[in-house]
């Protein structure tokens, strides 16, 4: 046997510990690709029929009996429970796409599907799956110029046009005739919130807006309150209830008698004592009242406690009081009536307070909140949702809640692109004809990348209930004519000028979606096994590494950056 003879060394890896743990699954190449294709097909099945005004909705019954009905592609997927690695992704990107710009999941998910079972044919043709990620990536750098190409510049002022974002936006959910009116309500509270930041600035729907949805009564009964509704009740019946020209008072502070901050003993003898220690405190509590009076407020807001007593005098002395408010809301007052938050009483002045046209409490519905309205150039402003139940109306506001996310980056980027399709039939024309210049296999990819940006416009038109083949003919027709903005009028199923019809989607939108679905794909074919750990209990996990432990001595783990690790470290 020579000295170098590789036996000894094959009978120890077959003979040798065990390389992957018992009970890891393992997918092969050759299976790979159809429990990927058929994971990606499941999920863009389940999302394209939302796609459109005349998609439909999902209703959701989770283990516990919650009920979640949703047209919204972010919803759906955060209400997917699996295991499928492949799907984590897709779920992962529509999170991002989500927080990034607030709308485009559905799209991007029915993009995916189209690219993948595009990719999936080339495969069977014997194209390398390099390639295709060669190709799907040239025709990604190629599309999102032909998309900026066509963006159109528009004016701030034009109502018109941020009516149409709005619109398109809402109208994606099926709110029918109501999406005027809501248009209006959230074109309004945007341009008063710009109006405030000087045009200068990104709109943050949660900071700068509330939304209150409400069960009861009908979508045309939402209202813009230029203000803040707080949801809260008046404590104490000697409070005012109406306040006309308020001038309001933020303290960030317990409005009470502090107790000692160390141990201390109080000793009384006598009944006098203790009514004279007890009639210090109500002296105390009356002094806290006369300087909230005479600094001119007759409305206070405190995010912490106020003490039942300190509520008497100033209800007595005619000012109003709303204790408990959360911090949030505390905030948005602040921004909304321009007071100045006080960290006590001691330095409250009139330089702090705020105004707000009325301060009131309301019934709605079984609930009593307190609205502060009529506020001057208001940092902040409320829209209260109204709906036929609080699902119906919880939709609302999330489709609301993209409406402003899509304003603010309109008038952020200041370029919106045409909808209906219009620019996906465009990028497909270009990109064919760009697959012209390549010589390789490539200009399959590029093709195979065109064919899938048509499946936006198909699956609208399949949405809607007309002819697929009808309207993607009418709608490449016209653009050989070189109309560059016609796409489908899901109405009535026309071909018209989407910039025309009123039809727009911000550019940042569009090129998220393009982008991540792209990504996303090249990631997923690249993938050629997929490696399943086995679950087992808690007892049989390995421990924490020694550099884990040092970090959760130090209080590392959890902070960003930071992991836990198994085993020894490298």
């Amino acid at each position: 046997m020579s000295k170098y003879d590789p036996r000894p060394f094959e009978l120890s890896i077959t003979q040798g510990p065990r390389v992957l743990a018992k009970g890891t699954k393992r997918i092969k190449r050759k299976v790979t690709w159809k429990f990927n294709l058929t994971a990606v097909s499941t999920i863009a099945d389940l999302l394209r029929t939302t796609l459109g005004p005349m998609g439909c909705h999902k209703l959701f019954n989770d283990m516990y009996g919650v009920l979640t009905l949703s047209g919204d592609g972010n919803v759906i997927l955060s209400k997917l429970e699996t295991d499928n690695p492949v799907v984590k992704l897709i779920v992962e990107m529509g999170k991002s796409i989500n927080s990034e710009v607030g709308d485009g999941v559905t799209s991007a998910v029915v993009l995916v599907g189209a690219l993948i079972e595009n990719a999936a044919k080339l495969y069977q043709q014997k194209v390398h799956p390099s390639i295709i990620v060669s190709g799907y990536s040239k025709a990604a750098r190629k599309a999102l110029e032909i998309l900026r190409k066509n963006a159109v510049e528009i004016n701030l002022n034009d109502r018109r046009m941020l009516l149409s974002i709005a619109r398109t936006t809402l109208d994606k959910q099926l709110i029918g005739l109501d999406s005027e009116y809501l248009a209006q309500l959230t074109v309004d509270a945007v341009v008063r919130i710009m109006n405030y930041k000087n045009w200068n600035g990104r709109l943050d729907p949660l900071d700068d807006i509330q939304l209150i949805p409400k069960a009861g009564g009908e979508v045309k009964d939402s209202q813009l309150i230029d203000g803040v509704i707080i949801n809260k009740m008046l404590k104490h019946p000697l409070l005012p209830r109406r306040i006309e020209n308020a001038r309001i008072a933020l303290i960030d502070k317990h409005m009470r008698v502090e107790k000692t901050k160390s141990w201390a003993e109080l000793r009384i003898n006598s009944p006098k004592a203790i009514k004279d220690f007890l009639d210090e405190e109500t002296e105390i509590l009356r002094r806290m009242s006369e300087k909230i009076k005479s600094t001119g407020a007759n409305v206070v807001f405190c995010q912490k406690s106020i003490d039942d007593k300190l509520l008497y005098f100033l209800g007595r002395a005619g000012v109003m009081a709303v204790r408990g408010v959360h911090k949030k809301d505390f905030e948005m007052l602040a921004k909304a009536t321009h007071a100045k938050i006080a960290v006590n009483i001691e330095e409250l002045t009139p330089e702090h307070l705020g105004y707000a046209g009325l301060v009131e409490e309301r019934d709605i519905g079984a609930e009593t909140w307190v609205f502060v309205e009529k506020c001057n150039n208001p940092g902040s402003v409320s829209i209260l949702i109204r709906g036929s139940m609080y699902k119906w109306a919880e939709e609302i506001k999330n489709r609301v809640k993209d409406a402003i996310t899509n304003l603010s980056l309109v008038i952020e980027e200041r370029k919106v692109v045409a909808g209906g399709g219009a620019l996906e039939v465009e990028a497909a024309k270009e990109l064919r004809k760009y697959s012209l210049s390549l010589k390789t296999k490539e200009q399959l990819a590029v093709q195979a990348f065109a064919d899938a940006l048509e499946s936006i416009p198909r699956t609208l038109a399949a949405n809607s209930g007309f002819d697929v083949l009808d309207v993607i003919s009418n709608i490449r027709a016209a653009h050989d004519k070189g109309i560059t903005t016609a796409g489908i009028d899901v109405k009535d199923g026309k071909v018209k000028n989407m910039l025309e019809a009123g039809v727009v989607d911000p550019l940042k939108v569009k090129e998220i979606v393009w982008k991540a679905a792209a990504e996303v794909v090249c990631s997923i074919i690249r993938i050629d096994e997929i490696v399943w750990a086995a679950k087992r209990p808690w007892s049989e996990r390995p421990k924490l590494s020694e550099r884990s432990v040092e970090w959760a001595r130090e209080g590392m783990i959890g902070q960003p950056g930071s992991y836990p690790t198994y085993g020894e470290p490298y």
